[in-house]
């Protein structure tokens, strides 16, 4: 796996985490209040790396299932190199 693919695929893994985390966690969790009620869709998400998820494809990313069955594809592309000083 090349250096990019590696570093793309590490913060994919990253970001998956710490989206389950958050739709894991009950301290997390807002209370379905008007002001908070969009946050309540994150109640029961699950998230599977693409490779898990049977997604073909070599990009970097993961599926995330929301608790009504919506799925949604999060994909990490590099959009620069970095800079050397």
């Amino acid at each position: 796996m090349a250096k990019r693919e590696t570093d793309e695929h590490l913060l994919s893994g990253i970001i998956q985490r710490a989206l389950q985390t958050i739709g894991d966690d009950e301290d997390t969790r807002c209370d379905c209040t008007e002001e908070y009620a969009e946050a309540a869709v994150l109640e029961g998400l699950r998230t599977e790396d693409f490779r898990a998820a049977g997604v073909l494809t070599n990009n970097a990313g993961f599926v995330v299932t929301l608790a009504d069955g919506s799925e949604y594809q999060i994909t990490i592309v590099r959009s620069t190199l970095p800079t050397r000083s």
